[in-house]
C-alpha cells in the first residue's frame, strides 16, 4: 500500500497591451497579464484493492476575459487615440474553495455517517413499515381534525349546491371568527400551529407512506433480485443519498475594469455540495439456531429456494418481522423525534436490523462540492469603445472519500442543526404550550 500524490496542470500566461495611437510613433502604455487554464491535484492509495481507501481530488479552473478595441477621436475620425490588444480585465478574483463553506467532517460527523449508511442501505430494513403505518393510523382523525376536515363537512353537510356550499363555508367561517373575539390572534397562531404540526408529523407521513405502498411490488421485485444475490455468495454494494446543499454569497457590485476603461457590474458566488454513502453486504456464513429462527423467524440461507425468497422478500419489505417490533416502538414513543435530532437512535435501531443474518462490509462517505464566481456586466454604464472576448469562469471543485466505521455501539448526542423546517417545527411547539392569556 503506497500513498501517491500527482499534480497536472495547464495553466498559460498570457499578455495583452494598451497602445497610445495619438502619437507617431505610436507606442505601449502598459502591458496586463492574466494565467489562465485548469490544475489538478489528487491524492490517493495504491495497492490496496481489497480495502476501503481515503481519495481527495481538486480541480480548478480559471478562465478571465479581455478588452479589444480601439477609441476613436470623435473630432478627427478615422484617427484613434488608444487601444487595447487582448489587455486582461482587472477583475480576476482566485477560485473559491468550497471548503470556506463545506469544512472538513469531524470524528462524531462520520460516526453519524456510518449509522446512516448502515441504516440506509441495510437490506433488512423494510420498504415500508407496516407496523409502525398501522400505530399510527389511530390518530389520522384527529390530524384531519386539525387540518380543518371538521370544517369542510360540516360546511358541505346540507349544501345542495356550489353557492349553497358558499353561503355556509361563510357562515361558519363569521361563527369562527366570532368565537376568537376578545383574544383573536393567540387562537389563530394555535390553528396555524396545530395544523402546521399535523401536516408535518402526520398528513405528510402519511402520504410518503401510502407512496411507497403504491410501489411495493416494485419494491419486492428488487429486494428479490438482492436476496438471491446474497444466496448466491455475491457481495451487493448499495449507495445512499447523505444530503444536497446550496449556499449563495450575496450579489455585491463590483468594479470589472478602471485602467483606461470603465466597466462595471456584480458578482457573487455559489457554492454546491452532494453528499451519499456507500457500504457492501454480504451473507454470513453461520450456522443455522432453532431457537433463533423459532423466536426471529429463518434467516438467509444458501438452501433456500426462489418460493421461500419471494416470501421472506415480502416480508422483509413490509416490515413483518420481530426486529422491526423495536423500531415501531421507538416510532410511536413521544418525543422520539427530539431525541433522532440530538443523536441517532433510529439509524442505530435500523442498522443493527439483521433479519437476515448478513454482514456488512467497506463503508464510505463520499462528497463532491464546488465553488464558482458568476459575473455579470452591467451594460448601461461604463465605456463602450472596446469588445470583452471570453468570460469569467472561475471555479474549483473538490471529490474527496472517506472510509468510515461506527466505532461506538450507541447513540452519539450532539447539538443539532437548526434548519427551517426544524425552526418551524419548535417555533409551532411554542405556540401550542405558551400559557394561555
Amino acid at each position: 500500500m503506497t500513498v501517491r500524490h500527482r499534480e497536472r496542470g495547464s495553466r498559460v500566461q498570457y499578455f495583452g497591451s494598451l497602445w497610445d495611437r495619438s502619437w507617431n510613433p505610436n507606442y505601449i502604455i502598459a502591458y496586463g497579464n492574466k494565467f489562465e487554464g485548469a490544475t489538478e491535484v489528487c491524492d490517493d492509495i495504491v495497492g490496496n484493492r481489497e480495502g476501503a481507501n481515503p481519495f481527495e481530488h481538486k480541480l480548478v479552473f480559471e478562465f478571465y476575459p479581455s478588452l479589444t478595441g480601439k477609441l476613436e477621436a470623435w473630432w478627427a475620425p478615422g484617427n484613434y487615440l488608444l487601444e487595447f490588444v487582448d489587455y486582461p480585465v482587472d477583475y480576476q478574483p482566485p477560485p473559491p474553495d468550497p471548503r470556506s463553506e463545506f469544512p472538513g467532517y469531524t470524528i462524531s460527523e462520520l460516526h453519524d455517517f456510518a449509522w446512516k449508511i448502515l441504516a440506509e442501505t441495510n437490506p433488512s430494513t423494510p420498504h415500508v413499515s407496516v407496523p409502525s403505518f398501522l400505530g399510527e393510523l389511530k390518530e389520522f382523525p384527529d390530524l384531519l381534525r386539525a387540518c380543518g376536515s371538521d370544517f369542510l363537512l360540516r360546511s358541505l353537510k346540507g349544501a345542495n349546491s356550489t353557492a349553497g356550499w358558499a353561503r355556509k363555508a361563510a357562515a361558519l367561517a363569521s361563527q369562527a371568527i366570532a368565537d376568537m373575539r376578545g383574544n383573536p390572534i393567540p387562537r389563530l397562531f394555535n390553528h396555524i400551529a396545530s395544523g402546521h404540526l399535523s401536516w408535518r408529523w402526520g398528513i405528510k407521513p402519511l402520504i410518503g407512506d401510502l407512496r411507497k405502498m403504491y410501489g411495493f411490488a416494485k419494491a419486492v421485485n428488487e429486494r428479490l433480485k438482492e436476496l438471491r444475490n446474497l444466496r448466491d455468495g455475491k457481495t451487493i454494494r448499495k449507495r445512499c443519498s447523505l444530503g444536497k446543499y446550496l449556499k449563495k454569497t450575496e450579489r455585491q457590485r463590483k468594479f470589472l475594469h478602471s485602467f483606461y476603461y470603465g466597466l462595471e457590474g456584480w458578482s457573487h458566488v455559489t457554492y454546491t455540495a452532494e453528499v451519499w454513502g456507500s457500504a457492501e453486504w454480504k451473507l454470513a456464513l453461520t450456522e443455522s439456531d432453532p431457537l433463533w429462527d423459532a423466536i426471529f423467524g429463518p434467516k438467509l440461507n444458501p438452501d433456500m429456494t426462489d418460493q421461500q425468497l419471494e416470501l421472506l422478500g415480502r416480508q422483509i419489505a413490509a416490515g413483518f418481522t420481530l426486529h422491526e417490533t423495536l423500531a415501531t416502538t421507538w416510532e410511536l414513543t413521544p418525543w422520539s423525534w427530539l431525541a433522532d435530532w440530538c443523536g441517532n437512535v433510529s439509524d442505530v435501531i435500523a442498522a443493527s436490523n439483521n433479519a437476515l443474518g448478513l454482514t456488512w462490509g467497506r463503508i464510505c462517505v463520499m462528497r463532491r462540492s464546488k465553488g464558482e464566481y458568476t459575473v455579470e456586466i452591467d451594460r448601461s454604464t461604463g465605456s463602450t469603445w472596446a469588445t470583452l472576448s471570453g468570460g469569467w469562469r472561475v471555479a474549483m471543485e473538490r471529490k474527496d472519500r472517506h472510509p468510515v466505521f461506527p466505532v461506538l455501539p450507541f447513540p452519539l448526542p450532539h447539538l443539532p442543526f437548526l434548519s427551517g423546517g426544524r425552526m418551524s417545527i419548535l417555533g409551532s411547539l411554542a405556540i401550542l404550550k405558551a400559557p394561555r392569556l
